[in-house]
Protein backbone atom coordinates (compact mmCIF):
# COMPACT_ATOMS: atom_id res chain seq x y z
CA UNK A 1 0.00 0.00 0.00
CA UNK A 2 1.35 3.21 -0.88
CA UNK A 3 2.20 5.37 2.18
CA UNK A 4 1.43 9.31 1.46
CA UNK A 5 4.21 12.03 2.91
CA UNK A 6 1.35 13.19 5.40
CA UNK A 7 1.77 10.15 7.11
CA UNK A 8 5.12 9.45 7.04
CA UNK A 9 5.83 13.17 8.83
CA UNK A 10 3.26 12.55 11.19
CA UNK A 11 5.20 9.01 11.92
CA UNK A 12 8.28 10.74 12.38
CA UNK A 13 6.87 13.25 15.16
CA UNK A 14 5.37 9.97 17.15
CA UNK A 15 8.48 9.31 19.30
CA UNK A 16 8.48 12.95 20.64
CA UNK A 17 4.52 12.55 21.34
CA UNK A 18 4.73 9.30 22.58
CA UNK A 19 7.85 10.77 25.26
CA UNK A 20 5.66 14.03 26.12
CA UNK A 21 2.87 11.07 27.08
CA UNK A 22 5.41 9.42 29.65
CA UNK A 23 4.89 10.25 33.34
CA UNK A 24 7.96 9.95 35.40
CA UNK A 25 5.81 9.52 38.39
CA UNK A 26 4.15 6.27 36.43
CA UNK A 27 5.34 3.29 38.93
CA UNK A 28 6.21 0.91 36.55
CA UNK A 29 8.93 2.93 35.03
CA UNK A 30 11.77 2.44 37.59
CA UNK A 31 14.55 3.84 35.61
CA UNK A 32 14.69 7.23 32.60
CA UNK A 33 13.55 6.35 29.36
CA UNK A 34 16.38 5.24 27.41
CA UNK A 35 18.11 7.43 24.62
CA UNK A 36 17.56 7.25 21.25
CA UNK A 37 20.10 4.86 19.05
CA UNK A 38 22.55 6.94 16.46
CA UNK A 39 21.80 6.61 13.30
CA UNK A 40 25.23 4.09 12.91
CA UNK A 41 23.65 2.06 15.13
CA UNK A 42 20.46 1.45 13.72
CA UNK A 43 21.87 1.34 9.84
CA UNK A 44 24.77 -0.64 10.61
CA UNK A 45 24.90 -3.70 8.10
CA UNK A 46 21.78 -2.65 6.15
CA UNK A 47 21.74 -2.90 2.70
CA UNK A 48 21.51 0.01 0.95
CA UNK A 49 19.39 -0.08 -2.38
CA UNK A 50 20.70 2.00 -5.26
CA UNK A 51 20.10 6.09 -5.48
CA UNK A 52 16.46 6.90 -7.80
CA UNK A 53 17.55 8.27 -10.44
CA UNK A 54 15.06 10.37 -12.71
CA UNK A 55 16.53 10.70 -15.57
CA UNK A 56 14.80 12.80 -18.87
CA UNK A 57 13.15 10.64 -21.58
CA UNK A 58 13.73 11.20 -25.32
CA UNK A 59 11.37 13.43 -26.28
CA UNK A 60 10.13 12.49 -30.18
CA UNK A 61 9.08 15.69 -32.55
CA UNK A 62 6.75 15.32 -35.18
CA UNK A 63 7.52 14.51 -38.40
CA UNK A 64 6.52 18.12 -40.05
CA UNK A 65 8.95 17.46 -43.43
CA UNK A 66 7.32 14.50 -44.24
CA UNK A 67 3.61 15.94 -43.43
CA UNK A 68 4.29 18.94 -45.66
CA UNK A 69 6.03 16.36 -48.55
CA UNK A 70 2.96 14.32 -48.34
CA UNK A 71 0.60 17.44 -48.30
CA UNK A 72 2.51 18.56 -51.71
CA UNK A 73 3.31 15.83 -53.26
CA UNK A 74 2.02 14.86 -56.92
CA UNK A 75 3.15 12.02 -58.91
CA UNK A 76 2.48 12.98 -61.71
CA UNK A 77 4.80 16.19 -61.81
CA UNK A 78 7.80 13.34 -61.47
CA UNK A 79 6.92 11.80 -64.76
CA UNK A 80 6.39 14.87 -66.45
CA UNK A 81 9.63 16.10 -65.69
CA UNK A 82 11.06 13.10 -66.51
CA UNK A 83 13.82 12.52 -69.99
CA UNK A 84 11.96 9.16 -70.17
CA UNK A 85 8.96 8.48 -72.77
CA UNK A 86 5.32 9.25 -71.18
CA UNK A 87 4.24 6.69 -69.06
CA UNK A 88 0.90 4.91 -70.56
CA UNK A 89 -1.32 5.51 -67.98
CA UNK A 90 -0.43 9.57 -68.22
CA UNK A 91 -1.24 9.42 -71.67
CA UNK A 92 -4.21 7.81 -70.89
CA UNK A 93 -5.25 10.35 -68.22
CA UNK A 94 -4.84 13.47 -71.08
CA UNK A 95 -7.06 11.51 -73.30
CA UNK A 96 -9.42 11.12 -70.89
CA UNK A 97 -9.65 14.39 -69.19
CA UNK A 98 -9.69 15.98 -73.24
CA UNK A 99 -12.91 14.20 -73.31
CA UNK A 100 -13.91 15.39 -70.11
CA UNK A 101 -13.54 19.57 -70.99
CA UNK A 102 -15.51 18.47 -74.76
CA UNK A 103 -18.48 20.33 -72.91
CA UNK A 104 -16.71 22.82 -71.07
CA UNK A 105 -17.35 26.73 -71.59
CA UNK A 106 -14.68 27.72 -74.52
CA UNK A 107 -13.35 30.89 -72.28
CA UNK A 108 -12.34 28.28 -69.45
CA UNK A 109 -10.35 25.62 -71.99
CA UNK A 110 -8.64 28.81 -72.56
CA UNK A 111 -7.77 29.73 -69.31
CA UNK A 112 -5.81 26.03 -69.42
CA UNK A 113 -4.14 27.13 -72.63
CA UNK A 114 -2.44 30.44 -71.15
CA UNK A 115 -2.08 28.77 -67.75
CA UNK A 116 1.43 30.54 -66.54
CA UNK A 117 3.07 30.73 -62.94
CA UNK A 118 0.90 33.77 -61.72
CA UNK A 119 -2.27 32.38 -62.41
CA UNK A 120 -1.12 29.61 -60.79
CA UNK A 121 -0.47 31.09 -57.23
CA UNK A 122 -3.52 32.86 -57.26
CA UNK A 123 -5.42 29.60 -57.52
CA UNK A 124 -3.50 28.22 -54.51
CA UNK A 125 -4.02 31.35 -52.58
CA UNK A 126 -7.18 31.17 -50.33
CA UNK A 127 -7.02 34.78 -49.93
CA UNK A 128 -7.58 35.27 -53.84
CA UNK A 129 -11.48 34.62 -55.20
CA UNK A 130 -11.22 32.01 -57.68
CA UNK A 131 -13.90 31.92 -60.76
CA UNK A 132 -17.36 30.05 -59.43
CA UNK A 133 -17.81 28.51 -62.71
CA UNK A 134 -14.04 27.32 -62.85
CA UNK A 135 -13.84 26.50 -59.02
CA UNK A 136 -17.28 24.61 -60.04
CA UNK A 137 -15.61 22.50 -63.07
CA UNK A 138 -12.71 21.68 -60.99
CA UNK A 139 -14.22 20.40 -58.24
CA UNK A 140 -16.38 17.70 -60.55
CA UNK A 141 -13.45 16.77 -62.57
CA UNK A 142 -11.12 16.51 -59.77
CA UNK A 143 -13.53 14.21 -58.03
CA UNK A 144 -13.87 12.02 -60.96
CA UNK A 145 -10.31 11.72 -61.65
CA UNK A 146 -9.25 12.05 -58.01
CA UNK A 147 -7.67 8.13 -58.29
CA UNK A 148 -5.95 8.35 -61.34
CA UNK A 149 -4.52 11.43 -60.04
CA UNK A 150 -2.84 9.57 -57.02
CA UNK A 151 -3.57 13.29 -54.56
CA UNK A 152 -2.82 12.48 -51.12
CA UNK A 153 -5.47 12.31 -48.68
CA UNK A 154 -5.87 14.41 -45.46
CA UNK A 155 -4.41 11.55 -42.72
CA UNK A 156 -7.16 11.40 -39.69
CA UNK A 157 -5.69 11.40 -35.73
CA UNK A 158 -7.20 9.07 -33.79
CA UNK A 159 -6.93 8.82 -30.18
CA UNK A 160 -6.52 12.43 -29.15
CA UNK A 161 -9.99 12.65 -26.64
CA UNK A 162 -9.64 9.09 -25.35
CA UNK A 163 -5.98 10.29 -24.12
CA UNK A 164 -7.09 13.35 -22.84
CA UNK A 165 -9.52 11.36 -20.60
CA UNK A 166 -7.54 8.89 -19.60
CA UNK A 167 -4.87 11.31 -18.70
CA UNK A 168 -7.70 13.15 -16.19
CA UNK A 169 -8.97 9.67 -15.01
CA UNK A 170 -5.93 9.07 -14.11
CA UNK A 171 -4.60 12.38 -12.21
CA UNK A 172 -7.75 11.81 -10.45
CA UNK A 173 -7.62 9.00 -9.16
CA UNK A 174 -3.96 9.67 -8.04
CA UNK A 175 -4.93 13.06 -6.14
CA UNK A 176 -7.93 10.43 -4.90
CA UNK A 177 -4.87 8.08 -3.45
CA UNK A 178 -3.08 11.10 -2.11
CA UNK A 179 -6.10 11.54 0.71
CA UNK A 180 -5.45 8.39 2.22
CA UNK A 181 -4.49 8.30 5.44
CA UNK A 182 -1.89 5.57 7.33
CA UNK A 183 -2.83 5.10 10.73
CA UNK A 184 -0.42 3.76 13.54
CA UNK A 185 -1.73 0.38 15.23
CA UNK A 186 -0.09 -1.27 18.55
CA UNK A 187 -1.04 -0.02 22.24
CA UNK A 188 1.39 2.12 24.28
CA UNK A 189 2.74 -0.04 26.62
CA UNK A 190 6.09 0.92 28.49
CA UNK A 191 8.89 -0.83 28.20
CA UNK A 192 7.80 -1.45 24.62
CA UNK A 193 7.20 1.86 23.94
CA UNK A 194 10.60 2.82 25.49
CA UNK A 195 12.59 0.63 22.41
CA UNK A 196 9.76 2.23 20.42
CA UNK A 197 11.19 5.69 20.93
CA UNK A 198 15.04 4.65 21.27
CA UNK A 199 14.78 3.75 17.29
CA UNK A 200 13.02 7.00 16.38
CA UNK A 201 15.97 8.87 15.22
CA UNK A 202 15.65 5.85 12.46
CA UNK A 203 12.45 5.89 11.40
CA UNK A 204 12.81 9.98 10.83
CA UNK A 205 15.67 9.32 8.57
CA UNK A 206 13.28 6.92 6.59
CA UNK A 207 10.80 9.30 6.37
CA UNK A 208 12.99 12.14 5.31
CA UNK A 209 14.46 10.55 2.55
CA UNK A 210 10.92 8.97 1.34
CA UNK A 211 9.37 12.45 1.56
CA UNK A 212 12.82 14.11 -0.42
CA UNK A 213 12.85 11.54 -3.08
CA UNK A 214 8.59 12.24 -3.34
CA UNK A 215 10.05 16.33 -3.89
CA UNK A 216 12.31 15.60 -6.33
CA UNK A 217 9.91 13.55 -8.33
CA UNK A 218 7.54 15.72 -7.94
CA UNK A 219 9.35 18.70 -9.26
CA UNK A 220 10.95 16.84 -12.18
CA UNK A 221 7.33 16.31 -13.58
CA UNK A 222 6.09 19.69 -12.86
CA UNK A 223 9.32 20.71 -15.00
CA UNK A 224 8.65 18.31 -17.63
CA UNK A 225 4.92 19.90 -18.19
CA UNK A 226 5.96 22.68 -18.27
CA UNK A 227 8.21 22.17 -21.01
CA UNK A 228 6.12 20.06 -22.82
CA UNK A 229 3.88 23.06 -22.97
CA UNK A 230 6.75 25.21 -24.18
CA UNK A 231 7.17 22.69 -27.05
CA UNK A 232 3.59 22.22 -28.01
CA UNK A 233 3.58 26.72 -28.11
CA UNK A 234 7.08 26.24 -30.20
CA UNK A 235 5.65 23.36 -32.66
CA UNK A 236 2.32 25.21 -33.23
CA UNK A 237 4.91 28.04 -34.09
CA UNK A 238 6.53 25.54 -36.48
CA UNK A 239 3.38 24.39 -38.16
CA UNK A 240 2.95 27.78 -39.60
CA UNK A 241 6.22 28.73 -40.14
CA UNK A 242 7.04 24.95 -42.93
CA UNK A 243 3.26 25.95 -44.44
CA UNK A 244 4.78 29.33 -45.34
CA UNK A 245 8.41 27.43 -46.35
CA UNK A 246 6.25 24.83 -48.52
CA UNK A 247 5.27 27.80 -51.39
CA UNK A 248 8.54 28.43 -52.78
CA UNK A 249 8.61 24.70 -53.06
CA UNK A 250 4.91 24.51 -54.99
CA UNK A 251 5.97 27.37 -57.26
CA UNK A 252 8.96 25.33 -57.95
CA UNK A 253 6.54 22.68 -59.17
CA UNK A 254 4.87 24.94 -61.34
CA UNK A 255 7.63 25.91 -63.32
CA UNK A 256 8.77 21.82 -63.54
CA UNK A 257 5.44 21.48 -64.85
CA UNK A 258 5.50 24.53 -67.21
CA UNK A 259 8.76 23.33 -68.31
CA UNK A 260 6.96 20.09 -69.34
CA UNK A 261 4.81 21.50 -71.31
CA UNK A 262 7.42 23.06 -73.70
CA UNK A 263 9.54 20.35 -73.38
CA UNK A 264 7.24 17.87 -74.46
CA UNK A 265 7.99 16.04 -78.19
CA UNK A 266 6.80 17.88 -80.84
CA UNK A 267 5.38 21.52 -81.13
CA UNK A 268 2.02 19.89 -82.45
CA UNK A 269 1.71 17.03 -79.71
CA UNK A 270 2.58 20.34 -76.76
CA UNK A 271 -0.08 21.82 -78.75
CA UNK A 272 -2.04 18.55 -78.29
CA UNK A 273 -1.51 17.82 -74.71
CA UNK A 274 -1.19 22.69 -73.47
CA UNK A 275 -4.99 22.22 -72.36
CA UNK A 276 -4.24 19.07 -70.88
CA UNK A 277 -1.77 20.12 -68.93
CA UNK A 278 -3.22 23.17 -68.12
CA UNK A 279 -5.96 21.97 -66.45
CA UNK A 280 -3.78 19.76 -64.76
CA UNK A 281 -1.73 22.24 -63.24
CA UNK A 282 -4.44 24.29 -62.54
CA UNK A 283 -6.56 21.28 -60.70
CA UNK A 284 -3.24 20.58 -59.05
CA UNK A 285 -3.16 24.10 -57.72
CA UNK A 286 -6.55 24.21 -56.50
CA UNK A 287 -6.29 20.70 -54.69
CA UNK A 288 -3.25 22.51 -52.78
CA UNK A 289 -5.94 25.53 -52.09
CA UNK A 290 -8.59 23.30 -50.62
CA UNK A 291 -6.61 20.82 -48.85
CA UNK A 292 -3.72 22.85 -47.05
CA UNK A 293 -5.98 23.98 -45.03
CA UNK A 294 -6.98 20.67 -44.09
CA UNK A 295 -3.15 19.36 -43.59
CA UNK A 296 -2.61 22.53 -41.20
CA UNK A 297 -5.60 20.81 -39.07
CA UNK A 298 -4.03 17.76 -38.56
CA UNK A 299 -1.12 18.99 -38.19
CA UNK A 300 -2.29 21.10 -35.13
CA UNK A 301 -4.05 17.28 -33.95
CA UNK A 302 -0.97 15.51 -34.44
CA UNK A 303 1.00 18.25 -32.63
CA UNK A 304 -1.71 18.15 -29.64
CA UNK A 305 -1.26 13.88 -30.15
CA UNK A 306 2.20 14.27 -29.28
CA UNK A 307 1.87 16.61 -26.44
CA UNK A 308 -0.31 14.20 -24.98
CA UNK A 309 1.75 11.50 -25.42
CA UNK A 310 4.50 13.03 -23.73
CA UNK A 311 2.22 13.90 -20.53
CA UNK A 312 1.00 10.01 -20.46
CA UNK A 313 4.87 9.20 -20.69
CA UNK A 314 5.78 11.64 -17.82
CA UNK A 315 2.89 10.65 -15.62
CA UNK A 316 4.01 6.91 -16.00
CA UNK A 317 7.84 7.81 -15.41
CA UNK A 318 6.27 9.62 -12.43
CA UNK A 319 4.60 6.54 -10.97
CA UNK A 320 7.22 4.19 -11.60
CA UNK A 321 10.16 6.03 -9.82
CA UNK A 322 7.63 7.20 -6.58
CA UNK A 323 7.20 2.97 -6.41
CA UNK A 324 10.34 2.93 -6.63
CA UNK A 325 10.78 5.49 -3.69
CA UNK A 326 8.31 3.23 -1.64
CA UNK A 327 10.07 0.55 -1.96
CA UNK A 328 13.14 1.57 -0.80
CA UNK A 329 11.35 3.83 2.06
CA UNK A 330 9.71 0.46 3.17
CA UNK A 331 13.28 -1.37 2.67
CA UNK A 332 13.98 1.05 5.57
CA UNK A 333 11.79 0.73 7.67
CA UNK A 334 11.28 -2.86 7.62
CA UNK A 335 14.93 -2.86 8.80
CA UNK A 336 14.03 -0.43 11.76
CA UNK A 337 11.16 -2.40 12.68
CA UNK A 338 13.03 -5.56 12.52
CA UNK A 339 15.51 -3.96 15.36
CA UNK A 340 12.51 -2.90 17.45
CA UNK A 341 11.30 -6.75 17.44
CA UNK A 342 14.50 -7.92 18.35
CA UNK A 343 15.05 -5.73 21.04
CA UNK A 344 11.47 -5.75 22.74
CA UNK A 345 11.78 -9.83 22.55
CA UNK A 346 14.68 -9.46 24.46
CA UNK A 347 14.18 -6.73 26.62
CA UNK A 348 10.59 -6.48 27.27
CA UNK A 349 9.33 -10.19 27.06
CA UNK A 350 5.51 -10.68 26.64
CA UNK A 351 5.41 -6.54 25.55
CA UNK A 352 3.73 -6.41 21.75
CA UNK A 353 6.38 -4.38 20.01
CA UNK A 354 5.53 -0.90 18.37
CA UNK A 355 6.39 -0.28 15.08
CA UNK A 356 7.06 2.08 12.67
Amino acid sequence: MAINKTGILRWAMIPLAFMGCVSETESDLSSKPRPEKSLLEIFTGMEKLSVIEDIDPEIEQPPYQELFLQASSFRILEDLASEDPMPVYLKELFLNISRRLEGEAPDLKQQFDKVNLNYLVNIVDPRIPIDPQLELVLKRILDEFQSDLSLMEVPEVDGVEELKLALQDAETAKRSQELVQTTQSGEDEGCALEVYTQYGSGARTCALDYNQALEMLENNYLRRLFEAELRFEERNRQLSAFELEQLPVVVEQFRTLLTAIRKRGSKDEIHEIRTNLGFLATAYAYHLRTNLPLWHDYGAQLIELYYLKELELFAAIREEKEIEAEKAFQHCIDWVNNLIVEEVNKSCPGDEPILY
